[in-house]
């Protein structure tokens, strides 16, 4: 009896079933589970992840990854890389998973960017560098002449998958000053910006801990999600005052921020020469920026 030879691509189709139908029988059994921990997800979604993760890297070691799954840890700390606005970053659990709301902090300072009334930047609390690499992408591809763009962060492990980021995308431009510098807000600043954009940390531990999903409180750095209630608004005392005197006249400052506490926020900022304050939303309508141009 004649038998075709098992060649290596049907062997590898073979294989890719086996492993596709041990992942099926995985989310049948443990469906009700995952559908907790990964909200909105289903058999084709799973199946994507799994294939951007790779197959290869699933019949590694298939028990790792599904007991991963069971413990909710998050897709983009699996992959170890999460795409926002226009590149992948590499990305661990020393700096925050980027969200799609804070895009909308992104476009308003490209926008300032664009218009070419900046010479100066920072990002105070740079994280991965998501928000920074987009702006320096903007800063590159328009021509805009800066000075310097600088990015801050309390955190020397969150500073090294920033510098990770920029040495990845090969975002470099000879003539201007990047620096990434660790501090803990202002504390080793001594510059002055025409326009500083922060993703600080703005969660009240106790008050608004019950709304974050329990995946993100589990795995997140909290360092970069929470702030004691008791503390919340001298911390933000402290942002504000210093960083008034670190912006240029007519510098802007944009700053993400609890949909529920902007608006006490925003009142804070009329003690100080300021030519403007406003609320911006983001696309589902909830408040999200504040933008404060300094007289």
């Amino acid at each position: 009896m004649l038998l075709w030879p098992i060649t290596k691509q049907s062997s590898y189709k073979v294989k890719k079933i086996k492993l596709l139908k041990k992942l099926e029988d995985f989310y049948q059994q443990n469906k009700d589970l995952l559908t907790e921990n990964y909200p909105g997800l289903n058999y084709q979604i799973l199946k994507n992840f799994i294939e951007d993760y790779g197959l290869a890297n699933f019949d590694k070691d298939p028990e790792k990854l599904l007991l991963q799954l069971k413990d909710a840890v998050p897709f983009a700390y699996i992959l170890g890389r999460h795409f926002f606005y226009d590149f992948e970053f590499h990305i661990d659990k020393n700096v925050l998973i980027p969200r799609f709301e804070t895009e909308i902090l992104v476009h308003c300072a490209a926008e300032i960017l664009k218009s070419k009334k900046v010479n100066s930047f920072l990002d105070l609390g740079v994280g991965s560098g998501a928000i920074f690499i987009n702006l320096l992408k903007v800063v590159i591809d328009e021509k805009i002449d800066l000075d310097c763009a600088h990015a801050s962060d309390i955190s020397t492990q969150a500073l090294d998958v920033c510098r990770m980021n920029l040495e990845k995308l090969d975002i470099k431009k000879d003539d201007m000053d990047i620096q990434l510098i660790q501090s803990n807000r202002y504390e080793n600043l001594s510059h002055k910006y025409d326009l500083i954009v922060s993703n600080p940390p703005y969660i009240k531990y106790n008050a608004d801990k019950k709304n974050v999903h329990f995946q993100t409180d589990k795995y997140e750095p909290h360092l970069a999600l929470y702030l004691k209630d008791s503390e919340y608004d001298a911390w933000f005392d402290d942002l504000f005052v210093n960083t008034f005197n670190n912006l240029n006249s007519n510098g802007v400052f944009l700053m993400e921020g609890h949909e529920d506490h902007l608006e006490h926020l925003k009142e804070k900022w009329h003690k100080y020469a300021i030519k403007s304050v406003e609320i911006i939303n983001d696309l589902n309508q909830s408040p999200r920026v504040l933008k404060v141009i300094k007289e």
